[in-house]
């Protein structure tokens, strides 16, 4: 009604319930010392099986710095480095596999 909608599959921010699903992972990526993080993520939903949502997160200051314009999950296809978790996730069967990536 008032403001902007969001484009599906835009970068959003990362609430509390992605977080609790993302776990001990979080405890796996680098933390900068260089600037506040905002991480984010995108998602597309699986065309094979709509419950299932293809995960990405990314730091969005460092996306800036490199002058890329996340606008969805593609967006990130031809920069990998700056992919700091990336799984799947399914709230129908409560399961997921979202994993840090490995450090280039």
């Amino acid at each position: 009604m008032f403001g902007k909608k969001k484009k599906e599959g835009a970068p959003v921010k990362i609430d509390g319930h992605l977080s609790r699903r993302i776990g001990s992972e979080w405890g796996k990526i680098a933390m900068p010392g260089d600037h506040w993080v905002n991480y984010l993520a995108v998602k597309r939903p699986r065309s094979e099986n709509k419950d299932i949502v293809d995960v990405r997160i990314f730091d969005e200051f460092k996306a800036n710095e490199k002058k890329v314009k996340v606008l969805d999950y593609a967006s990130l296809d031809s920069h990998p480095d700056l992919v700091l978790l990336e799984g799947w996730l399914d709230d129908k069967s409560k399961k997921t596999d979202i994993k840090a990536k490995k450090a280039a």
